[in-house]
C-alpha cells in the first residue's frame, strides 16, 4: 500500500513540464531586470563582489558567512567572465530554479495543476522576493534550497518515513550554509510541521516523530561541527541568540511597527491570505483534509513572521519572507475554493493579477546605492590611494569603497589609524556650490558630513560628487 501510494505521488516527466518552464521564463525575467543597470544592486550589493573577488584570489572569504551562495557566484563568475555579471546570472538562476520545488509542494498537496501553478506564480511574481534579490540576494537565494527542503520534508513526513529523511536533511544543510534567515524559517518549520502532522494525521504519527528526531540528531551534529570547525564562516548562527534576546527583553513598540506591516504595499495581499487560510482551515480540520497540515504550518509561519513585538531591526527583513507561506496557502485556496474548474483559473487570474503591479513597482524601485557619477568618482580616486592605507567612506559607499579602490575601510576616524596605516584618506560628499544649499547626496545617521574634513587633511581628488581628502598625521612628539 506504501509503496503504491508513493507511485502515486511520484513526479513524472509531464509533471514537470510547467515548473521547468516557469524556471526558464523567470530566469529570464529576473536578469532582464537585475542587469538593466551596469552596477549591482543594494546596499550591500559591492559586498557580493569583495567575496567573489577573494576567492578568486585567495580561495577564500574576505568576510566571514555561510560560504554557500558565493562560491556559486564564484564560479558562474569564471563561466562568465565577469564578477558582476556573475553575481546577477547566479542570483537569476538559483531564485527561478526554486519554482520546481514549490510547483512539486504544492503539485503534491493539492493534485491541482491549476491551483499549482497559481501558487508558483505567487511566489515568483512577489515583490518581496524581487525585494530579496535586489538588497539581500544570499537571502533570496536560499529560498531555493529551503524551499526544496520543505519539499522532501512533507514528502518523507506524509509517506516515506526515515527513507525520505536524507534528502530533506541534505537540503536543510544547504540552507544552512547559505543564509541565516532562511535557515531560521526552515527550523521553524522543522519544528512545526511534523508535530501538525502527528497530531492531524494520526496514523502518521509514529513516523513524523521519527523523522523529526532524525534532523534534529544530525542537525545538531552539523551545527556543532559548524561553529566548532569552521567559526568564521558560521558566526552568523549566533544571531538566533542575539535575536532571542532582543525578543525577551526589548519594549514592544506595537503602534509605532505594525501599521507599518499592514500598511506596506507588498503585504497588500499577504494579510488576507493569512485571513482567508484561517476559515479555510478550520473547514479542512473538521473534513480532516490531508492537507490542513501545511495549510497550518504556513499560517503558523506567516504569523510568526509578522509578530508586532519584533524589534524593528528584525521585523523588516521577517516580512520580507512572508511570500513563502502566502504561495502556499494561495495554492491551497485556489485548490479548494475552485477545484479543477474554470472558477480555479479565474480566482487565480483574479489573484495573480492583483500581483502584478507591485511586481513591475518593485522591479522599478530595486537599484544600485551608488549613481554612476559616485562610481566614476571612485574609479578616478583608485590609482590616487597609496598602497597601505585605509579609507574612511560614507555608509553608504563602504562596500563600494573596498570594491573599487582595493583598500581596507575604516568606519571612523582614529589617531590609532597610523599605526596600522601609513596613509589614512577619507571620502566626503562635494559641498554644494551655493551657499547653505545641502548635499544631493542623502544622509544616514553618523554618516560623514559634506566639505572638507575639521582635521588636518590635503585634497586629493574632487570629482562630480565625491571628494577625496589625505588626512594628515600630527606632527612628531619632541
Amino acid at each position: 500500500m506504501a509503496s503504491q501510494n508513493e507511485e502515486k505521488h511520484r513526479p513524472s516527466g509531464w509533471t514537470l513540464i510547467i515548473p521547468v518552464a516557469l524556471a526558464a521564463v523567470f530566469f529570464l525575467i529576473y536578469l532582464a531586470i537585475l542587469t538593466r543597470h551596469p552596477l549591482i544592486y543594494g546596499i550591500d550589493g559591492a559586498y557580493y563582489l569583495i567575496q567573489v573577488r577573494s576567492i578568486e584570489r585567495t580561495g577564500v572569504l574576505r568576510y566571514g558567512d555561510p560560504p554557500l551562495a558565493f562560491y556559486t557566484f564564484w564560479a558562474i563568475s569564471k563561466l562568465v567572465g565577469d564578477i558582476t555579471l556573475g553575481v546577477k546570472v547566479g542570483v537569476a538562476l538559483l531564485t527561478s530554479l526554486a519554482a520546481i520545488p514549490v510547483y512539486l509542494l504544492l503539485r503534491d498537496s493539492t493534485r491541482n495543476a491549476v491551483a499549482s501553478t497559481a501558487g508558483t506564480l505567487a511566489y515568483l511574481l512577489s515583490p518581496q522576493y524581487l525585494r530579496l534579490m535586489g538588497d539581500l540576494m544570499k537571502n533570496a537565494v536560499g529560498c531555493l534550497f529551503l524551499m526544496a527542503f520543505i519539499y522532501a520534508l512533507h514528502v518523507a513526513v506524509s509517506r516515506r518515513g526515515l527513507r525520505g529523511a536524507p534528502p530533506s536533511l541534505f537540503f536543510l544543510i544547504l540552507t544552512g550554509l547559505t543564509h541565516i534567515l532562511d535557515f531560521g524559517v526552515a527550523l521553524f518549520v522543522l519544528l512545526v510541521y511534523p508535530v501538525l502532522y502527528a497530531v492531524i494525521v494520526r496514523n502518521r504519527a509514529k513516523e513524523a516523530m521519527k523523522v523529526l528526531a532524525f534532523h534534529l540528531v544530525f542537525l545538531s551534529v552539523f551545527v556543532a561541527v559548524a561553529i566548532l570547525l569552521f567559526y568564521g564562516y558560521f558566526s552568523d548562527f549566533f544571531k538566533g541568540e542575539a535575536f532571542i534576546e532582543e525578543l525577551i527583553y526589548s519594549q514592544p513598540e506595537w503602534g509605532q511597527r505594525f501599521p507599518l506591516v499592514l500598511l506596506s504595499p507588498m503585504q497588500t495581499l499577504t494579510l488576507p491570505l493569512l485571513a482567508s487560510g484561517l476559515v479555510l482551515a478550520v473547514y479542512l480540520l473538521v473534513r480532516k483534509d490531508e492537507a490542513s497540515p501545511l495549510l497550518l504550518t504556513a499560517i503558523i509561519v506567516g504569523l510568526a513572521l509578522i509578530l508586532p513585538f519584533i524589534p524593528a531591526k528584525w521585523l523588516w527583513r521577517f516580512t520580507l519572507m512572508t511570500f513563502i507561506p502566502a504561495s502556499i496557502i494561495l495554492a491551497l485556496l485556489v485548490d479548494r475554493a475552485g477545484g479543477h474548474s474554470v472558477g480555479a483559473a479565474a480566482l487565480s487570474v483574479l489573484l495573480l493579477l492583483a500581483m502584478i503591479p507591485q511586481f513591475l513597482g518593485m522591479a522599478a524601485h530595486i537599484r544600485p546605492c551608488i549613481s554612476m557619477a559616485e562610481y566614476h568618482d571612485l574609479k578616478n580616486m583608485s590609482p590616487l590611494v597609496k598602497q597601505e592605507s585605509t579609507v574612511i567612506a560614507p555608509w553608504r559607499l563602504r562596500y563600494w569603497t573596498e570594491y573599487v579602490l582595493d583598500r581596507p575601510v575604516s568606519r571612523q576616524f582614529t589617531p590609532e589609524l597610523w599605526s596600522q596605516y601609513k596613509h589614512v584618506y577619507l571620502i566626503s560628499w562635494r559641498v554644494a556650490e551655493s551657499p547653505g544649499k545641502p548635499s544631493p547626496m542623502p544622509g544616514h545617521p553618523g554618516e560623514i558630513p559634506p566639505g572638507p574634513p575639521k582635521a588636518p587633511h590635503r585634497e586629493v581628488y574632487v570629482g562630480a560628487r565625491l571628494v577625496l581628502y589625505e588626512l594628515l598625521p600630527p606632527p612628531p612628539k619632541p
